[in-house]
């Protein structure tokens, strides 16, 4: 999941007034040029190391995970013991490494170029899912699916503690400006605000239904959410003041998935169960990117090396790259 910090832009108060700043134009990726990699089947959440410039694609059904270079180019295959289920990842720039979730056997791994070089386990863990680096805490943070709490693991590869949150956490995104986390909890439909340093709950905001994923704007300073059975994004601050209920143009029938901010384009990417990329800026959707036919895109990820978004496939064994 994309996150781009460090614009060095105010903190956006609840109820604000949200406005582009001026001069800043973009023109939208469009679809035109769609490329397609084979990786494994039912591609989950992507990460993307910025040091070796690799993508790592969690195929949760084939047990393995695809590492894509240059532009859409798979050129390895990482094996995992028999069961796994890989969900997701997160690269720690402290270490160096990658930490991918393994959902069915409720472990970590952690990840040096193609070489899984710790295997990390825990009682705490429980379906983890897709992670996050938190860089005001030095940790990776996993959030137990199948529980209320989020696991905290150190750069040595310990986990360190627990933090309670809502039912069903999925996923994490991290808000700079406020120094906060904020936890989409999708079996109580909320998002649990904590505080980035000291893991304090802050707030639990209600949300859309099911609630899968959060990225961060660093432009207009919010953190939208995706809602996993409905067609909305939810618009929040970072202490979790909600600003807007944003409905795509073109909805999907099974709800909105994975949540990305592009540098590039300075908009958010949007996918959902009806094969479509919405493109958000502000808090209006700009337009539509239609992906084939049973895509079911689920995962983005932005490579700013290369300046391409990626999109994962739910339904088959495909990566697309939208440059």
């Amino acid at each position: 999941m994309g996150i781009v910090v460090g614009l060095g832009i105010a903190v956006v108060s609840a109820g604000a007034a949200i406005e582009r700043p001026a001069g800043l134009t973009t023109s939208l990726r469009a679809g035109a040029d769609l490329r397609t990699c084979a990786v494994g089947l039912h591609a989950v959440f992507p990460a993307y190391d910025p040091v070796n410039h690799y993508l790592y694609v969690s195929n949760q059904f084939a047990g393995n995970i695809s590492v894509v270079k240059s532009v859409c180019t798979v050129f390895a295959t990482i094996p995992l013991p028999s069961r796994s289920q890989p969900l997701g990842g997160a690269f720690d720039p402290v270490n160096n490494l990658v930490y991918v979730t393994d959902y069915a056997l409720d472990r970590v791994y952690a990840i040096s170029g193609t070489t899984i070089v710790q295997t990390i386990n825990s009682s705490t863990f429980r379906c983890p899912q897709a992670p996050i680096f938190d860089p005001a805490g030095g940790v990776i943070v996993v959030p137990n699916s199948c529980g209320s709490t989020i696991s905290l693991i150190n750069a040595t590869g310990s986990v360190t503690g627990t933090v309670p949150v809502g039912s069903g956490p999925i996923s994490i995104g991290y808000d700079p400006h406020t120094s906060t986390l904020l936890v989409a909890n999708s079996g109580s439909d909320t998002v649990t605000v904590l505080g980035a340093a000291n893991f304090t709950v802050l707030a639990n905001t209600g949300v859309g239904t099911e609630p899968i994923a959060v990225a961060f704007d660093p432009v207009d300073e919010l953190d939208y959410v995706t809602s996993g059975t409905g067609s909305n994004v939810t618009a929040l601050n970072g202490w979790g003041g909600s600003h807007a209920s944003i409905a795509l143009k073109k909805p999907g029938t099974s709800g909105t998935q994975d949540i990305g901010w592009d540098q590039s384009q300075l908009a958010i990417y949007v996918a959902d169960y009806a094969n479509n990329v919405s493109v958000i800026q502000g808090l209006a959707v700009a337009q539509s990117i239609k992906l084939p036919v049973g895509t079911a895109p689920g995962g983005i990820e932005y490579d700013p090396f290369n300046g391409e978004l990626y999109v994962t496939s739910l339904s088959g064994d495909v990566l697309y790259a939208i440059g």
